[in-house]
């Protein structure tokens, strides 16, 4: 039926707006997913980097210190590294699977069955095309022929197998777009608590280790400083690109910005 002569498609604007919104939600899904997995990548080659350098310094810097103290530290952070790694791999990484990618890609399993359902009304719909087009040069010729009311029979028909089809691409189109709020926001908090908690573990194994380590002081406050710096930049409205103002206050005639008014106090 498909291949009778040239006529004029049906269209339906009720139905392609329906199916270029879930095609924009698809399309959303499937940005999110890829990025999560992407992310998911990526700490797991940081969890490795981590355990690499572990095992690298925990070999290199005895050798270089006679510091007990040290010593024992460099290898109780090797120990935390090799579990911060392990709890990972068997907790962290399975959460973000089966609260974040999981609910993701159980919406992504719908859309081939869609696709189906879009393909199988896309048939119907030729076929009942193809029948009105014979249908309309049957009737410019005979309105009353026994070949007309056959057509009209068969048209009448396509015409129902195409409504049943295209009923059952709106339902899955309702299917798909159901609870997509909440399932975005579900995702958005999980990702937020994963990371949330990946923070709190790392601070929990690590931050003990400082005490004993007086040479990371100065690290520790230059972020510290960084940290305060940019927040004064953001509530006096200046960038990482401050430049001189033009204006009163020293010497020059210059106003100092806030963050070289920092480095001259130091």
């Amino acid at each position: 039926m498909q291949k009778l002569g040239a006529h004029s498609g049906t269209n339906d604007p009720e139905v392609d707006n329906k199916l270029l919104q879930v095609e924009q939600v698809n399309g959303h899904f499937i940005e999110m997913h890829d990025a999560v997995a992407e992310y998911i990548v990526a700490m797991q080659r940081l969890q490795a980097a981590q355990l690499k350098v572990s095992t690298v310094y925990e070999t290199i810097v005895p050798i270089y210190t006679s510091d007990e103290d040290a010593k024992d530290i460099n290898e109780e952070w090797s120990v935390r590294t090799k579990k911060l790694h392990d709890w990972y791999k068997e907790v962290m990484e399975p959460a973000q699977i089966e609260t974040i990618i999981r609910p993701l890609g159980s919406k992504l399993q719908q859309i081939p069955s869609l696709k189906n359902k879009i393909s199988v009304r896309q048939s119907k719909i030729l076929d009942y095309d193809a029948y009105r087009s014979r249908m309309n040069a049957e009737t410019a010729k005979n309105p009353d022929s026994e070949n007309g009311l056959k057509l009209q029979t068969k048209l009448d028909r396509a015409r129902e197998s195409m409504n049943v089809a295209t009923q059952d691409v709106m339902q899955g189109c309702q299917e798909i777009e159901e609870d997509n709020g909440g399932t975005i926001l579900k995702v958005f908090s999980s990702f937020v608590a994963c990371q949330a908690m990946m923070s709190e573990r790392q601070a929990e194994e690590f931050k003990p280790l400082l005490e004993g380590l007086p040479n990371s002081a100065d690290t520790m406050c230059r972020l510290c400083n960084d940290a305060r710096t940019k927040d004064q930049d953001k509530m006096w409205g200046w960038g990482a690109d401050a430049t001189l103002h033009e204006g009163v206050g020293g010497a020059d005639g210059v106003k100092k910005t806030t963050r070289e008014s920092n480095v001259l106090n130091s």
